[in-house]
């Protein structure tokens, strides 16, 4: 910690005497004393390689993430979400049980309607011509705040689990804002559950623990992986029913309407599960967990959804620093050419923006800040912002500047072999193809006298 300060108080003297902001002003500058410092440019080459991860963090994800979708690159991919249901509001009234005719109850519960209605914040596929199928059913087991959910965790629903309901639709994403399935089945479960529970006992927390959750499960044969957001105020299942006179008894009370049981996914423990198979696809040797591979093709690749990440290693620029011997680092960017030959177009889209975390060969990923490059901002303000690479304006290369991380690698404040390019949107399906030659640090440097 001590030397990660030290160099921090470096390099903000150093910036603010020789940094630019162009790199076409960077040349010649004087000090206070008039003698003339070098400032000095070196692009170093770095080596990569591709790295598959076999699960990645999905609770608390921002979109339930369902269907399918074959890439001939990244393979042929499906998505299942499964979460438990918070309650947002009920109205209860005990039906009149004492009034009966012949034996037989007057009143009974009716569904009027039930409704799960999903917003969509997400499209990836290139075919929205062919129908898409979901089917809901009720989750096996429940699902516990304070667990991490990995997209590989074991299915919580099989072929007994009961089917609440299912909906075969076309999405257009240039007008489609809502998907509607019914549940009448999932309201018959929510009426049972009133019949044969005594007043006493129905609350929010028994509705909720009777019934479980859902799950969004996929055909098999659909052409797009769609996203629902589970925070906003369309995204909701509603049951409405009423009491109603039972049909050829005749008795003269006010029948009750009106009734409903909202449920929302705001505060619902909630996880994707995410499978892909690789076996006819151009990434099909990527299935080592952690292991490092290469297409002997000159790219490299990135879809975080899927387990794909660029290993970038930064031993040449360790190498450099250690050839040159005393410098100060003025400025440093990164960057990474991108392909153009995979498939692209409005609803498959390259990666936003990436982070680059800190990774040994064979391990696994640490998500902290102390294993993060950090903005320039990051490092001086002692905050957790990290460095986002983002595409440049023709989307040609992903770009940023990393000035003080490398200069505290040149102070030995820290020690860093290799970098993981990682999407700030880890379960989004948006892939990227780099140019291995082509990922370098454009450094400029100053011998200091």
């Amino acid at each position: 910690m001590d030397r990660i300060c030290h160099a921090v108080l470096l390099f903000a003297i150093v910036a603010g005497l020789l940094s630019c902001e162009d790199p076409s002003e960077v040349g010649l500058s004087l000090n206070s004393e008039g003698t003339q410092i070098d400032v000095l440019y070196e692009e170093i080459s770095l080596p990569s390689t591709n790295v598959f991860i076999d699960s990645l963090r999905t609770d608390a994800d921002r979109r339930l993430l369902v269907g399918q979708y074959n890439d001939p690159v990244f393979g042929n991919t499906s998505s299942s979400a499964f979460s438990q249901l918070a309650l947002s509001s009920f109205t209860f009234q005990r039906k009149d049980d004492s009034l009966t005719t012949d034996g037989k109850q007057v009143f009974d519960y009716e569904i009027d309607s039930v409704i799960l209605q999903l917003r969509y914040n997400y499209f990836h596929s290139n075919n929205f011509s062919q129908t898409q199928s979901i089917k809901v059913k009720q989750i096996n087991d429940t699902l516990f705040n304070g667990v991490f959910y990995l997209s590989k965790f074991p299915a919580i629903v099989d072929e007994d689990s009961k089917l609440y309901g299912e909906k075969s639709f076309q999405v257009d994403p240039e007008v489609d804002t809502l998907l509607k399935i019914n549940l009448d089945v999932f309201g018959e479960e929510t009426l049972k559950f009133f019949r044969e529970s005594s007043v006493g006992s129905i609350s929010g927390d028994s509705i909720i623990n009777q019934l479980r959750g859902i799950a969004l499960i996929p055909e098999s044969g659909n052409s797009a992986i769609l996203g629902f957001d589970p925070a906003h105020a369309d995204t909701k299942l509603s049951v409405y029913y009423q009491i109603k006179q039972i049909e050829n008894v005749q008795q003269d009370s006010t029948i009750l309407d009106s009734l409903s049981v909202n449920f929302n996914f705001v505060n619902a423990v909630r996880f994707n599960a995410i499978s892909t198979d690789r076996s006819s696809s151009d990434l099909s040797i990527a299935d080592e967990n952690f292991e490092s591979f290469d297409l002997d093709n000159g790219k490299v690749y990135l879809q975080s959804a899927t387990g794909i990440y660029p290993k970038i290693d930064i031993s040449p620029l360790k190498q450099f620093l250690a050839d040159q011997g005393n410098i100060i680092i003025n400025r440093c960017d990164i960057e990474i050419p991108a392909f153009f030959d995979i498939v692209h177009n409005e609803y498959i889209s390259q990666v936003d923006n990436s982070r680059f975390f800190f990774i040994k060969d064979g391990g696994n990923v640490s998500n902290s800040t102390s294993r993060v490059i950090l903005s320039n901002n990051g490092y001086l303000s002692n905050s957790s912002v990290p460095a986002s690479a983002v595409p440049n304006e023709d989307e040609s290369a992903y770009e940023t500047e990393i000035t003080l991380f490398t200069q505290l690698i040149n102070a030995d404040a820290i020690d860093v072999e290799k970098l993981l390019m990682v999407p700030s949107d880890i379960t989004s399906m948006n892939q990227s193809v780099f140019e291995k030659s082509g990922i370098k640090l454009k450094v400029y440097y100053t011998i200091p006298n």
